[in-house]
């Protein structure tokens, strides 16, 4: 299966497509990076030399479309589960991923979808693949990583677990989730630093 999908993404690559399987209206590309133990290969008898264990990144992604349910009070349609979920994983270079995962979206009609939604945290190789594969998504950092990116700040400015910091964080979040993120940079900006940590966690975070 993993010499399959590597030999369909370096085809992709080579623009060669394999054959579209679903045509969505909405199709969801997600994608994150874990760290994750590997050992070395080892024997208990040491001939292989001493055990070796060390950290790398597996980059991982799904995609998927959702069912939907019409809104009681709103009358529109709202995504529910998330329904024809297909994955990809690898410890190959971010051009590698890359690859995998244009292929995948080709098969499961990213072309054809009337809207294609991107979704994953700040790291700066994960909008180089949206911008480069689905420069017309909807690119949305996910809200657990922007939540603690204003976690951060809080506990910075007003100490962690603090009744100050909670009611803080809780009126960003508010903000976030009805797309006010220019609320969020000014209330950011608004806070005076104290400390020379504090004054580096405004500036990185408010960007």
């Amino acid at each position: 299966l993993a010499r399959a999908e590597k030999a369909q993404a370096e085809a992709h690559r080579r623009g060669v497509r394999a054959r579209v399987k679903r045509k969505p209206r909405r199709l969801y590309v997600s994608v994150d990076g874990i760290q994750t133990p590997l050992r070395q290969e080892w024997k208990r008898d040491g001939s292989r030399g001493p055990l070796v264990c060390e950290y790398r990144e597996c980059k991982t992604a799904v995609l998927y479309e959702t069912d939907q349910r019409r809104d009681d009070k709103t009358g529109r349609l709202m995504d529910r589960k998330p329904i024809h979920r297909e994955y990809t994983a690898t410890y190959e270079v971010s051009d590698r991923f890359w690859q995998r995962v244009a292929a995948l979206a080709q098969q499961l009609g990213a072309s054809y979808a009337k809207q294609v939604v991107f979704l994953a945290e700040g790291q700066k190789y994960n909008w180089t693949i949206a911008n480069r594969h689905f420069p017309r998504a909807v690119k949305i950092v996910d809200e657990m990583h922007a939540f603690e990116h204003v976690a951060l700040v809080a506990q910075t400015y007003f100490g962690a677990g603090t009744d100050a910091a909670q009611r803080w964080t809780a009126a960003r979040k508010e903000e976030l989730r009805s797309d006010g993120v220019a609320k969020v940079v000014t209330a950011i900006n608004d806070l005076s630093p104290r400390t020379e940590e504090q004054r580096k966690i405004r500036q990185r975070e408010a960007g």
